[in-house]
């Protein structure tokens, strides 16, 4: 899913309140980019493949049936497609990926889906991401009681 690259490292928004939930479970995404800015090291930057990603961030299409109906067929992440049309979302900031435990094992976005969607609507095949390791994602993952 990534390849790893040297871009120069942009700086992580450590201040805004920014949580993920993945059904019910809750990630701290500020806490993330909190642990990976103070690290003695400088995260290495890797280019993660939008391929797997690109059927959860499809637009929405609205089709009218020969009834008369209408079905509409959507994407399985909910997005602002007016807010991924605007230069807010730049495409340069790394996504973050988090190495998920056991119970919901391999990388996993928790930040930047609104960068995915932008980059899969132009045809953009990978974008920057850093990855939080196992033992930090287990350090702002929060699980149902």
């Amino acid at each position: 899913m990534t390849q790893p690259t040297e871009i120069d490292p942009y700086s992580l928004d450590t201040q805004s309140f920014n949580v993920f939930h993945m059904g019910l479970v809750r990630i701290d995404v500020r806490e993330a980019k909190r642990i990976l800015s103070a690290k003695k090291r400088r995260p290495r930057i890797h280019q993660c493949q939008l391929e797997p990603l690109a059927g959860m961030v499809r637009r929405p299409e609205i089709n009218t049936l020969s009834d008369g109906t209408i079905e509409v067929a959507a994407s399985s992440v909910s997005l602002d497609w007016d807010l991924i049309a605007s230069p807010k979302v730049d495409l340069e900031v790394p996504i973050l990926l988090a190495r998920l435990p056991k119970q919901l094992p391999g990388l996993w976005p928790i930040d930047g889906w609104h960068r995915i969607a932008k980059a899969v609507d132009a045809g953009i095949q990978s974008l920057p991401c850093y990855i939080l390791s196992a033992k930090d994602t287990a350090r702002i993952i929060e699980w149902p009681d």
